[in-house]
């Protein structure tokens, strides 16, 4: 007669029939069972036994808000309760995990500064005196710090006005990549240079420079790096006349003009003077050159020069041309 079995609880009231009765929906407390069950005449036969529906602890996580989104480095703090029927507040044992970072620590309310970049899945979990545990979870995203190098021009770098300068940098981000394209360069005395990966520029002013390459991820997160550099002025050539001596008398015949140029920043310039005459205009190019059939009379000649940069430096001397037959 066991398949007529009919089974019933002292807080839930019938649970229903059979040899066997399988439930997982008994009320939270104590019951007791009763297996009852009727024959053909009657008579009725039951046996009781008694039972603990142990509660689950309620675990609820209460911050950060889920869908939080945070910065890398940024402290954030994880708060939670945990409440159970037979124990009462376990919130002090709660023990929080990460999806990514794993162990995180214990207790009602946790401040961390070191979680690593990703979607976390939070969870909190309490067990209660029975063993029975309870979680709670939320998903909290830590937003990477994006990653700014200058790699041109080494840091301390000197350069001589006019020069080009080729500022160059790297830029990327655990969650938006490649962002050397969106780096914006300026300089503290100069402002705002230009923005990408490479930005060339040969007007900046004279003067030490704090350049400072800046990138700002889709999460509005910014990071920069910085480097100094100087601007020098450019040195002039020096320009000598060797030849002939300044108020030399010449014959009109063969006049050899020498001189030397030389650049703090480009070397020997001399090959590049050029040679002129109030006189005469235009005599040559070179570090020496003979000048025949000069006009008679004084002549200024100048011997010139511009360097790389631009600067132009002149020297001048006086001579007299004499007619080779006058004697």
């Amino acid at each position: 007669m066991a398949a007529s079995l009919a089974w019933s609880s002292s807080r839930d009231g019938a649970l229903g029939g059979g040899a066997s009765l399988t439930l997982s929906n008994l009320s939270v407390g104590a019951h007791t069972v009763t297996a009852s069950v009727t024959d053909a005449g009657g008579a009725v036969g039951s046996s009781q036994i008694t039972l603990t529906v142990n509660a689950v602890p309620v675990v609820t996580i209460t911050a950060p808000p889920a869908g939080s989104v945070i910065t890398e480095g940024d402290a954030v703090t994880l708060t939670g309760t945990a409440t159970d029927v037979e124990d009462g507040d376990l919130s002090a044992n709660l023990i929080w995990n990460s999806s990514l970072d794993g162990a995180l620590g214990d207790g009602a309310s946790l401040t961390l500064s070191d979680l690593s970049a990703g979607v976390h899945a939070i969870t909190a979990s309490a067990a209660d005196s029975a063993g029975a545990s309870g979680q709670g979870q939320v998903a909290l995203r830590v937003n990477a710090v994006p990653v700014v190098a200058i790699t041109e021009p080494a840091h301390g770098s000197q350069f001589t006005e006019r020069d080009a300068v080729t500022l160059r940098t790297a830029a990327s981000d655990f969650e938006d990549g490649n962002l050397s394209g969106a780096v914006t360069w300026v300089s503290d005395r100069d402002g705002a240079l230009g923005t990408g990966a490479v930005v060339v520029r040969s007007d900046l002013s004279l003067g030490a420079h704090v350049i400072t390459a800046s990138v700002t991820d889709s999460d509005g997160v910014g990071s920069s790096d910085q480097i100094t550099l100087t601007m020098n002025p450019n040195t002039p050539p020096l320009v000598t006349i060797t030849s002939p001596p300044d108020g030399a008398s010449v014959m009109a015949d063969s006049v050899t003009l020498s001189g030397t140029a030389i650049d703090a920043e480009d070397g020997d310039l001399s090959a590049s003077l050029t040679w002129s005459s109030s006189k005469d205009g235009l005599l040559g190019t070179g570090a020496s050159l003979t000048a025949a059939n000069l006009s008679f009379g004084s002549h200024a000649i100048e011997a010139s020069v511009t360097d790389n940069k631009g600067a132009t430096v002149t020297r001048t001397i006086f001579v007299k041309v004499k007619n080779p037959k006058s004697g």
